[in-house]
């Protein structure tokens, strides 16, 4: 992935992280349970992110010994864990 895609999942994940901490602040002050229904599923939108910039930064490391290739396929391995995340949520 490019660096540009790196920066576009922190910006996803800075704005995903700010939403869900006005959900949860609109939760405490309302006593509203769908909203700390949001909440929750904003943290999880949050932790998507987070997969997704694992996945870049290992997929980014050089070729070793045990990995002749390189670490490439391990953005696929995270952008999947991200989409089974999402989907359970």
């Amino acid at each position: 992935m490019s660096h540009g895609g790196e920066k576009a999942i922190k910006a996803a994940l800075l704005a995903n992280g700010a939403i869900a901490a006005m959900k949860l602040v609109g939760a405490l002050l309302s006593g509203s349970a769908s909203m700390l229904a949001e909440f929750k599923h904003s943290l999880a939108d949050a932790s998507n992110g987070l997969f997704l910039l694992a996945g870049v930064r290992q997929s980014g490391k050089p070729s070793d010994t045990r990995f002749q290739f390189g670490y490439g396929k391990a953005s696929f391995f995270w952008s999947f864990v991200a989409a089974v995340a999402m989907l359970s949520t």
